[in-house]
């Protein structure tokens, strides 16, 4: 299943949060169930990073399916996706 972020969480900021040393700009969700994949931009140390993917888990399943509902939920994990060029 695929979320987009509405106007009005971005409106509201439900889109925006921070990871360590980065700030992080949500777009779009996709997944189901507990695990979901998320698409945005990252700035890390004044540098912009578009497409950037963060992959996670919430501890429950999602009773409503919006991605600022998914954004407020408590994750078990959460890890930065990297496609690596190939050799």
């Amino acid at each position: 299943m695929r979320l987009a972020i509405t106007e009005q969480e971005r409106d509201k900021g439900e889109n925006q949060m921070d990871f360590e040393d980065m700030t992080y700009t949500a777009e779009v969700l996709e997944g189901e169930g507990k695990h979901w994949v998320m698409t945005g931009t990252a700035v890390i140390d004044d540098e912009v990073y578009r497409d950037f993917q963060i992959e996670f888990e919430t501890l429950d399943e999602p009773e409503e399916l919006s991605a600022g509902a998914l954004l407020r939920m408590e994750w078990d994990w959460y890890d930065f996706v990297f496609d690596l060029p190939e050799a």
